[in-house]
Formats: structure tokens, C-alpha cells, sequence
């Protein structure tokens, strides 16, 4: 399956010393954090040719961070560096990447808590009735 092996691709190329999951539902506690969590949240499929599909796969990247000091510098920073390390591999992530958004949010708890979010589309091809 071609969308795993994107995935699965994406997963591997992220290397900044933060543990990376696909879709990770189990709560978190913080000293758990930081944390990447991958999405392949949406898959928009079209026929191009006889027997040929083009998708557009909707990933989202979050990233979970906490720290009595955390500041949204740091967030940014960190989601700079998946960016980077995104963009090292884009060749093995399907035949085009779009990065449609990066957000940002902090929220005081018992510490600061930071949530990043990248959302990309990696666009594919594959035969008809595959994913």
C-alpha cells in the first residue's frame, strides 16, 4: 500500500531527538512530552486516466511540548526543525508536497503546555482501487 509506505516514510524522516508515533490516541502525561504525533487524516481521490488515481493525502503533525519555561519561540523552533527535516526527504514522500498550515498554541496548566501543528498534502498516484 502506497499510503502506508508514505506514512511510514514520514514518520522516519523526522529525526530531531523527539519520539514521532503514528496516530497515537492514549492519553499523555507530561512527563511523556515532548511528543510528535502523525495523522493521515484525509485522502481526496480523483481518476486521472483509465486505471489511475491521484490522491491528495491530508497528513497533520502535532507536536506536543511542555516545560515550567516553555515559550512559543521554542515551539516555533521545534517545528522549524520537522520542517527541515521534511524537506530533506520530500523526494521518497510521494510526487508533490504542499504545506498547507502551521499553528501554534500555549496554554498554562499545571505547566505551559505547547501545541504545534503542521498540516501538509502529499499528492500520489496509484492504479485504480488501490490506496
Amino acid at each position: 500500500m502506497k499510503r502506508e509506505e508514505l506514512v511510514t516514510n514520514l514518520k522516519n524522516s523526522i529525526n530531531i531527538n523527539i519520539p514521532v508515533f503514528l496516530w497515537r490516541i492514549a492519553s499523555l502525561e507530561y512527563d511523556e512530552l515532548p511528543i510528535i504525533i502523525i495523522r493521515d487524516s484525509d485522502d481526496k481521490i480523483e481518476e486521472v486516466a483509465s486505471g489511475s488515481i491521484e490522491h491528495n493525502l491530508k497528513i497533520e503533525i502535532e507536536l506536543l511540548m511542555s516545560d515550567n519555561t516553555l515559550t512559543s519561540s521554542k515551539v516555533r523552533k521545534t517545528l522549524n526543525s520537522i520542517l527541515q527535516e521534511i524537506k530533506k526527504s520530500e523526494d521518497i514522500l510521494g510526487d508533490y508536497l504542499y504545506l498547507d498550515s502551521v499553528d501554534l498554541d500555549l496554554e498554562q496548566q499545571e505547566r505551559i503546555v505547547g501545541r504545534g501543528m503542521i498540516e501538509l498534502t502529499i499528492k500520489y498516484h496509484t492504479s485504480k482501487w488501490e490506496i
